[in-house]
Formats: C-alpha cells, structure tokens, sequence
C-alpha cells in the first residue's frame, strides 16, 4: 500500500496474486477496506496468507500490508515517486508487478522488472486540474469569510491611527514650539530692561564729564580736553541703547499689562532746575515710558548743544535744564523701573511653569494616554486577525497524524535524491524551471504537481511560522509525530537503504519538469536545514550518536522546527502522541514595538525638556542680579563724581546720602550675585532679598567662576587697551572681577569718610574717583559684560536644546509613521494575504478522501473542526496507517473559541 505525499493524491497499491483485490488493505483481525484507486491484483500468485510487514522507504514508517503468495509473511519494499506517483508490489517469486495511479490501475505484465507506466501523463494533467479547482475552492472560502474584513478593518484603522498620532503630536509641536520662542523673546526682554538702569546711569556719568571738561577741570588719568570727543560719542551710544532697550520693554509688556510704562504715574519728579534762579518746577504725574524718553532727549540735546551753549551762551552743562533733568529724575526712574520689571520678570517665571505644566500634560496625553490607547486598540486589531488566522492554521490539526507523517516525511526522502545532483543540473535546468508554471494565485495552476502547479513549489521551499513572514509549505512537517527510528549505525543508511526502485526514479530524467523544478527548490532549502543540523547535532543531547544520519536529520528538524512554529511533541517519537496548537505568534511584538519605542521617545523627550525649562528658572533669576549689578555700579561711579564735582557746602550733605545709597545697592546686588541666597550673612538687615536667586552665579559656569575670581590675564574686551605693567593698578587688574570691586568698595567708603569730615578735600582729582574710572569703567564694566553674555548663552541654552529635542521628536513621529506603514504594516497585510493563498494550496494537495471543504468552511465560521473520514476508517477504530499508535489522534479537534 502506498500513501502519497501532500503533493500528489492519494493512490492504492496492487495486491499480491489474484486475492489481492482492488487496493484492499487488511488488518489483523482478516477485515478489509477500501482506498479509493486501488490497483487490481497481478496475473498471478499465492493467496493471502499470513501478514506480513513492510517497510516503506518513502515514509520511514512500519505499515501493515498482504503477504506473499505460500502464506509466509515476508518485508515488501513500497516506494512511490513524485512525477506519477507509481507503486509496486512484489511477490516471493518476483514476476507480478502493479502499478496504479489516483484514477485508476492497470494490470501489471508478467515476468517484468520495471513499471507499468500506463495513463501517467493523462493523469497528471488530471491530477492538476482537479487541484486546481479545488485550490480556487478553498481560496473562494477563505477570501469570502470575514477573515478578509478584519485585515482589511486591521489595515486601515491602524494607518488611520498612526496618521492620528503624526497630526496629534504635530500640533503638540506646535505648540510648545510656539510657546518656547514665546519664552525666548520674554527673557532677553528680562535680561535687557535690567539694562535700562546701567544706560540710565551712564548718561549722567557721561553728561557730568562733558561739563568738567568744558569747565577745565579734568585730569591726565580721568578725562581731559583730548578725550571729549570719546564722551560725546558716549553719550550719544548709550542714550540710542536706551531708547532701543525702553521700547522693546514696552512693547513686550503690552500683552502682559498695557498700563505697565503708558499709564502708571510718577510722582514725585522734578522738570527742570535752573541754577542761579532757584526756580523750581514739579509737575504730578508722568508715565514710566515718557519719563524715560525725556531722559534720552534730554542727552541728545547736550550732544546737539554743548558746544553752542559754551562759546555762544557762555553756559555751562550743569546749568541746562536738560543736564538737572537727568541729575534731578535719574534715581527715581531707577527705582520705579525696578518696580516694573519685577512685574516682567515674575511674568516670564510664571510662564516658564505654564510652558512645563504644557509639557507635562501633553506627556500624559500623548506619552502615556494616547500611547496607550493605542497598544489596547491595535491589540485588538491583531487579536482579532490573529484568531482567524489561529483558526485556519488549526485546519491542519485536523488531518491525521500518521496521514501528516507520512506526506512530510516523504517530502524529505525525496529532497535526498535531488541534492547531489542539484548542482549538474542548474544550469541545464534553468530554461525549464518556468515551463508551464503559472505564477498568478487566482489562476488556473491551483496547485498539484503538473504543469499548471502555483506557489506551492516556493512555499514548500521556504521556512514558515505563523507570524507571516515564511512559508506554509512544512506546517505539516513540523505538525506531527515520528515512526521508530532506523537501528542501522552507518551514516550513509538514508542513501543505502533505498530500493532500486526508488535509486532508478531518483536517478532518472523525469518527464515532468515541473516536478524536478520542486525538488531543485526543495533541496535548496534542505541543504540550508542540513547547515543547521549539523551544527545543532553536536549540543542536542535527544540525538544519539547510534541514530543513522536520517534520524539525526528527521530528530534535529522536528526538535528545531517544532519550537518555531508551537506544535509540541512527545520526547521519544516512537510513542503515541497527542497534538496541539501553541498560539504563540509574535505579530503583535512586530506591530507594536515602533509605538513602545515612539511611547518611550515621548517621555524621555518631555521629560528632558521639562528639565531644562525647569532648571531656567534660577537661571533667570541670576541673570536678572547680573544685569542689575552692571547698572547699580555705574550708577554708584556716576554718585562719585557727582559728590567730587559740587562746587556748594550746602550740597553735600545730600550728595552725601545720594552716594551712600548707591554704594549700599551695587554692595547689596553684588554680594547676592556672588552668594546666592546665602548673602544676609553678610549684609545683615540690609541685605536686599531676590525670593528666586538660590545660588551663586559662580556655580553656573566655570567660566563665570574664572571670571569672579582667577583671571590672571586683562580681561577688557579690547585687548589693544590693556595697560603695561607700570600702570599703577596693573596688578589688582588680574586678579578678576570680585578682587577689583572689592577694591572698589573700600575706595568708596573712604572717599564717604573724606567727604563726611572735610568736604573741601573731596574733588574731581580724587584718587578714588581715579580708581573708579580706569578701573570700574574699563576692567570691572568688560568683566561684568563677559559675565552677562556668558550668562546669558546659558540660560539660553535650555530653550535651544528644548526646540531641538521637538524637531528631533517630530522627525522620528514623522519618519516613524511613514516607515512603520511602509514597512510593518503594508508587508504584514501583504504577507496574510498570501498566507490565505498558500494554506488554500496546500489544502488543494490533501487527498480528497479528506473533506477539508467543509473542516475550513467550519473553521472560518467559528464551529467545531472535524474531518470526514469513511466509515470503514472510522468503524475499525484502528488505522496505524492514518494515526499514531493506532489511536485515532487528531481525527478530530477544536478551537480554544469552540
């Protein structure tokens, strides 16, 4: 008896003699039955005696068969060939031969060797058609059930949902984006109206020093005739910094408080003050902004009429109403600008935190909600094509497992025959590899192993497991048990051990190219199985070194291939066995890993950004004392030469107060730069409180911290000005910023202590003053310059790695989208399709004595999975040849849905 593979149909052997009958196969207990096709008995021989047993090199397995003619039950060797599916019998004496096919059998000639090769042609095309139909049958069932629905719903709802979370996070982007340049433009308006108040002071400073020139009391060290030009241009620089500064901080605050600078009131403030008149003019109100602008014309028109005034009018600056308008009204628009760019200042920290609050909850949103909502979404979604896909895949669970064995096994045995002559062959084989094949699924080629033959001959070429991305071919393979083991200890039994029959078909030029195309392709991918197997062979201890080479093959790929593909089978394959199916595809893994990994960006994305913009809070707040401190010391030097230049007693006093104020601010400012929140220590009570500076601008940089304390060079910007070593503050000029401002500290508590017991000593040529102008207005003014812009670039810096991080994110949403559809989603519908198309194949080459119309009609529908079997199968309850161990596993089997 003969059972063909999974790529031919099922054909019955000749009996032995006249009692042989049509193809009946008896059992122990003399009971017979009928498979379909059987061949007739041969012209002569001995009736049926005793059984005897047989051994088939096609399938490795024990089957039971007639005996031969004088009753003694002998071995007969059963083979079967790929092109025609031929089978022969052999009695004692060895003249009756058989030969039959799936349609019908021919009586064998007597006292002949070879085959009887009757119809094989006619057949096969008999063969493919009948396949053929009932591929394109099983194709209609399969792609007309809701199976195709689901990849299709699963296809485009979840490119509907990663087009969803590309729009979403590109309008988070926006946003936040959006938010931070809002942020950005905030705080260098911040960091620039603190330096309204260094501007501020300089115009005093600058004015005051054009009129002791033009009075003729400069010095060589501090300004004389020759450097008045470099005043003038002075003052005209900084009252057009002034005015840029001024307009750019009411402009910024406009959407903050409208009032803030255009209608707020400044009272008290003086006018004007002409000297030698005593006449004093005080109006009530003036807004911040008009008062400010009136200090930049007032500057403007002593740059315009110094020099009018001086040779036509014979007035000197400080006589001017423009000059008293500065003197008068400079410290009160400090102080008033302090009160507003708190106001400003607290607004951009404010909106610091709404920007990471932003940042937060569109991390919970889209990192976490978002994310989320799609891992639950598409799992359904692939859950709910994964169980079609299960359910089809169970189809085959429901052919017996001693019909599987026997088609995969065949497969292999054949696979042998082919490798070593697979490399003569190529090149003479190439032409003929396409003859006749039709490569279209839907076409008449359904499968069968003629002409017309489809992708079967690919699929049964390729590795296959359930997630899509292999082939179908082997799932009977990998589905099944094994027969006991060859005992036979030569490595080369799998050769040795065949028939002549099998030797001379394998050697043999087939007539049917489409046949010897299939084992070409089957052998390639054997020989890529053997590559494995003989690596594996050393470490699995299951493989004994007794086996023949076949069972390490046989052994190696169940042990290998079983894992891949979750069917589970007993450890000795001898032994009856039950089935079942592992669902263990990882397409979901495949399919959501890109959103883990977009999930995992978005958090640490956010995360990161809410850390930097988190971390810009103090540095503002440093910013903040920096940029003041720049103003309070020029406004601290320009309270110096003021007290030096008054010519009246009855002035000092309050030049005095005016002095002592200014030096308490640039003392008060400087020691929270340099310590932080740490600094009433040092100033005790008077210390001035800034509730958001915690640390020293020192710890922000190692750069700032050179700067404060271990120059060692001159650090003017301008290094052509650096003065020689003769210089007289030569040394105290490298010893960085806080040696030279202490320094200065002490020259002005003296020049205080001076004017306080003898006014007469204190002028112009003080040598305090001197100090305060070659060194506070060139090596302290640069150093606090470098310190600002230094600064600055830090804490602009957050917001530049903030906008970056969302660019780079948006580039990985978009990117990612695009790549995901392109290549996980498009090939993994792709790859189910065909999927469809290769089970419908495979099903096709089943023996039609299987109703497996009506197992996948069931199986699409969520139904019990059954198998007809006849009933002269189902009434012995024992048919070794079509289950393991004579059980009857796998007749029958069900979904885990049922």
């Amino acid at each position: 008896v003969v059972i063909a593979s999974s790529l031919s149909p099922m054909v019955g052997g000749g009996g032995g003699g006249s009692n042989g009958g049509k193809g009946l196969i008896p059992n122990e207990g003399g009971e017979t039955f009928q498979i379909k096709g059987g061949g007739k008995g041969g012209a002569s021989g001995g009736g049926g005696g005793k059984a005897g047993l047989s051994q088939s090199l096609v399938t490795g397995a024990n089957m039971a068969s007639m005996g031969d003619g004088d009753g003694n039950g002998n071995n007969n060797n059963n083979t079967t060939t790929n092109a025609n599916a031929n089978s022969a019998s052999k009695d004692k004496a060895g003249n009756n031969n058989a030969a039959g096919n799936d349609s019908k059998s021919e009586v064998g000639e007597e006292g002949g060797d070879g085959y009887s090769e009757v119809g094989s042609s006619q057949n096969s095309r008999g063969s493919d058609h009948a396949s053929s139909r009932r591929y394109r049958k099983f194709l209609r069932i399969i792609t007309t059930s809701d199976t195709v629905k689901y990849i299709q719903r699963f296809h485009r709802q979840t490119t509907m949902t990663t087009g969803f979370i590309a729009a979403f996070h590109i309008a988070t982007f926006i946003v936040l984006v959006i938010r931070v340049n809002r942020q950005v433009y905030e705080v260098m308006q911040v960091s620039n109206g603190t330096k309204i108040t260094g501007h501020s002071g300089y115009l005093l400073l600058c004015a005051r020093a054009i009129d002791q020139i033009l009075k003729g009391r400069g010095t060589p060290t501090l300004y004389n005739s020759s450097t008045l030009g470099y005043w003038v241009n002075m003052l005209t620089e900084e009252s057009y910094l002034m005015r840029e500064k001024l307009y750019g901080l009411y402009q910024s605050t406009l959407g903050i408080n409208p009032g803030l600078f255009s209608y707020v009131s400044v009272t008290p403030y003086k006018e004007y003050e002409v000297v030698g008149f005593g006449v004093h003019t005080t109006t009530g109100n003036m807004s911040l902004l008009q008062m400010g602008n009136h200090m930049i014309m007032s500057a403007l028109e002593i740059v315009q009429n110094y020099g009018y005034w001086t040779t036509t009018l014979d007035t000197n600056v400080s006589s001017t109403k423009d000059f008293q308008y500065l003197q008068m009204n400079g410290i009160n628009f400090r102080a008033y600008l302090r009160v507003s760019m708190d106001f400003v200042f607290y607004g951009a920290q404010d909106n610091i935190q709404m920007t990471n609050k932003l940042h937060l909850a569109f991390l919970l949103v889209e990192g976490c909600g978002l994310m989320l909502f799609t891992f639950t979404y598409i799992s359904y979604l692939l859950a709910a094509v994964a169980e079609r896909r299960y359910r089809l895949y169970e189809v085959f669970m429901t052919v017996p497992v001693g019909l599987s064995k026997i088609l995969a096994l065949r497969i292999l045995h054949q696979l042998d025959g082919n490798v070593d002559s697979e490399d003569d062959d190529d090149d003479e084989d190439d032409d003929n590899d396409n003859d006749g094949i039709s490569t279209d699924p839907f076409g008449e080629g359904g499968g069968g192993i003629g002409a017309d033959e489809l992708a079967a001959m690919n699929a049964a070429a390729a590795e296959f497991d359930l997630d899509g991305f292999a082939d179908p071919g082997h799932l009977l393979a990998n589905s099944m048990t094994m027969a006991p083991s060859r005992t036979s200890t030569n490595q080369n039994s799998f050769n040795s051990g065949r028939s002549p029959l099998l030797q001379s078909s394998s050697s043999s030029n087939s007539s049917n190219n489409n046949n010897h195309s299939l084992q070409r392709r089957l052998a390639s991918w054997f020989k890529s199985v053997l590559l494995v197997l003989r690596r594996n062979s050393i470490t699995r201890g299951a493989l004994k070194r007794s086996e023949s080479f076949f069972d390490h093959t046989v052994t190696a790929v169940h042990f290998m291939i079983g894992k891949s593909t979750g069917i589970t089978h007993s450890p000795s394959f001898s032994e009856a066995t039950h089935r079942y199916f592992k669902r263990d595809s990882k397409v979901r893994f495949s399919v959501l890993w890109p959103f883990m990994i977009f999930a995992v960006s978005v958090v640490a994305f956010y995360g990161a950004s809410y850390s930097f913009m988190a971390s810009t809070v103090s540095l503002l707040a440093n910013q903040n004392v920096m940029n003041y401190a720049e103003g309070r010391m020029l406004n601290s030097i320009a309270a110096a030469q003021e007290l030096c230049a008054s010519n009246s007693i009855a002035d000092y006093p309050a030049r005095i107060a005016v002095f002592q104020q200014a030096l308490l601010k640039i003392k008060q400012i400087y020691y929270v730069l340099v310590e932080g929140s740490r600094s009433d220590i040092t100033m005790g009570a008077s210390a001035e409180v800034f509730p958001l500076v915690t640390r020293s601008i020192a710890d922000d940089s190692l750069s700032l911290n050179e700067l404060l304390y271990s120059s060692g060079d001159c650090i003017r910007i301008n290094k052509s000005t650096c003065p020689n070593a003769t210089w007289e503050y030569y040394q105290v000029s490298l010893m960085g910023v806080n040696t030279m401002i202490t320094r200065l500290f002490s020259e002005f508590d003296q020049l205080i202590q001076e004017a306080q017991l003898n006014q007469t000593s204190v002028n112009i040529s003080s040598p305090h003053l001197d100090y305060a102008f070659n060194v506070g207005l060139n090596d302290i003014f640069d150093g606090f310059w470098q310190m600002q812009t230094i600064h600055q670039n830090l804490l602009l810096k957050p917001y530049h790695n903030v906008i970056t991080l969302h660019i780079l994110l948006l580039a990985i949403c978009l990117v990612g989208s695009v790549c995901f559809v392109l290549f996980v989603i498009n090939p993994l519908n792709r790859k189910i399709k065909k999927e469809m198309q290769r089970i419908a194949e495979l099903l096709s080459q089943l023996p039609r004595e299987l109703d497996m119309t009506k197992v996948v009609n069931v199986a699409v529908n969520r139904m019990e999975l059954q198998v007809y079997v006849p009933k002269a199968l189902r009434r012995t309850q024992k048919a070794s040849f079509l289950t393991s161990g004579g059980g009857g596993g796998g007749i029958k089997s069900r979904t885990k849905s049922g």
